[in-house]
């Protein structure tokens, strides 16, 4: 998070205030990862305020992994480094896209 995520994040908003939100997934909801978020992080939602269930509430359940399900199909990869490839293309476009 600190060396990958946080510096991405940074970059992208150009000094434009954002907020960063997870999925339910386990990594995401550990005790650690949230204190984490909330001490390094400008602005976060805590899995406290996510609504309890509602796939449909989360841009990343309900959008974000169907797009990168979609595009990371669209062929075979014979190597981690190809998927990865895809995923961070179709991340770029993601803004694009909406």
């Amino acid at each position: 998070m600190l060396t990958v995520v946080k510096p991405w994040m940074t970059q992208i908003a150009v000094g434009r205030p954002y907020l960063y939100q997870q999925d339910g997934a386990p990594a995401h909801t550990s005790n650690l990862v949230q204190n984490w978020c909330l001490e390094n992080l400008d602005m976060f939602w805590s899995k406290e305020f996510w609504p309890p269930s509602s796939h449909d509430l989360n841009p990343c359940d309900y959008y974000l992994w169907g797009v990168l399900e979609r595009d990371t199909n669209k062929r075979a990869h014979n190597t981690v480094d190809s998927l990865k490839a895809v995923i961070i293309q179709a991340v770029a476009n993601w803004s694009r896209e909406q």
